[in-house]
């Protein structure tokens, strides 16, 4: 994981109303047994990632570089797939108890 990601990724932790609902959704998909791992990608990075992203260029970010140019798309991917498989990971163990 480079620098960028694992900031992101921390940034997101930190600040769980950007993953909350997102991943109640994916548990609930889970449950059901329909959950796509490629949909859940990009859902992470769509509902979560992006506002993630603008919101820590709004607070550390300069005024000459965009939240995009900081966090491009194959940085928030990878960002993205970290956090799936903890969830993941996460919700085999809740079954599991």
């Amino acid at each position: 994981m480079n620098h960028a990601s694992r900031e992101l990724m921390l940034y997101v932790e930190n600040n769980y109303v950007f993953i909350d609902s997102i991943s109640k959704n994916i548990k609930r998909k889970l449950d059901k047994g329909d959950f796509i791992y490629e949909k859940g990608l990009k859902a992470l990075d769509r509902y979560c990632l992006i506002s993630a992203a603008k919101q820590y260029h709004l607070e550390h970010g300069s005024m000459t570089d965009s939240w995009n140019d900081i966090f491009p798309k194959h940085v928030r991917m990878e960002t993205a797939e970290y956090i799936l498989e903890r969830l993941i990971a996460a919700h085999r163990i809740y079954l599991s108890l």
